[in-house]
């Protein structure tokens, strides 16, 4: 088989495949409800709880947030080297 006749033959499979798909209909499956409030009381919260993301970047040694502009601080040259740490 040639290959010309390879890519035809291929491209008419995927023509019909592509029709098949069109003209196929969707399966309707029994929709279900979840009603969060009637669910039971796992547990509570204190109002004085307090959360924290930390990000990947941040337990590799980046910066998440741009510092904020200090006098005090000395300035590096490297951005890749977070504030307060030696380059090396």
């Amino acid at each position: 088989m040639g290959e010309r006749m390879k890519l035809g033959l291929m491209g008419g499979v995927l023509a019909a495949f592509g029709v098949a798909i069109c003209f196929a209909k969707p399966q309707t499956s029994p929709s279900i409800s979840i009603d969060p409030a009637k669910f039971p009381r796992a547990g509570t919260v204190d109002e004085r709880f307090q959360s924290y993301n930390i990000e990947m970047v941040e337990v590799t040694g980046g910066r998440f947030w741009k510092p904020y502009a200090s006098n005090s601080e000395t300035t590096t040259t490297d951005k890749n080297v977070p504030a307060g740490q030696a380059a090396d």
